[in-house]
């Protein structure tokens, strides 16, 4: 026969799990420590029914961004592991991902989606675009009349116009933020 546990029962056996768990002779420090620590688990041990905010960082299976809700895995000497890594190979990625977990990338997306000169920015400084001007300059001047003709016509312009909008689509998709 099996027995149902509720999500009541559980927390409450979670919680005198890490009652019972006190470590033993530890010094004041450690002691008050600990019991900070308790103080803020338990706040959070309801949330377990619903999920936990842990913020993961790209560049290893163990490692996360501290939020309160960790603590609770830490008093029940539970690891922590995720699957959300960066391909070490792809560099373009690593260096956009940098040390950043997944709650700043997400405010870097946003950031950068709601720019209006896509400009983006990294944690490297060498990396900064800065917008058209420097479009302009790795591209070289804007087309010029020719200066035998001494007027262009008016479909010449339009197909000059169009492939300077195109150059500037294309070089806005190689800026644009990528989305993991």
């Amino acid at each position: 026969m099996m027995e149902i546990i509720t999500a009541e029962q559980l927390m409450e056996y979670l919680g005198d799990y890490m009652l019972d768990a006190k470590p033993k002779e530890i010094s004041e420090i450690q002691r008050l420590n600990y019991e900070q620590n308790m103080s803020d688990a338990m706040a959070i041990l309801h949330k377990l029914q619903t999920g936990l905010d842990v913020n993961v960082r790209f560049t290893g299976v163990r490692v996360f961004e501290y939020t309160p809700e960790c603590i609770v895995f830490d008093l029940l000497d539970i690891p922590l592991y995720h699957g959300w890594l960066v391909d070490p190979q792809i560099d373009d990625i690593v260096k956009a991902v940098g040390n950043c977990s997944y709650n700043q990338l997400v405010e870097k997306i946003i950031s950068c989606k709601q720019s209006d000169n896509s400009e983006l920015v990294s944690e490297d400084p060498e990396t900064v675009y800065k917008g058209q001007q420097d479009q302009i300059d790795q591209q070289g001047q804007p087309a010029q009349a020719s200066p035998s003709s001494g007027r262009q016509s008016g479909n010449s312009d339009r197909k000059r116009k169009e492939l300077r909008e195109k150059d500037k689509e294309k070089e806005k998709e190689k800026n644009s933020c990528v989305i993991l």
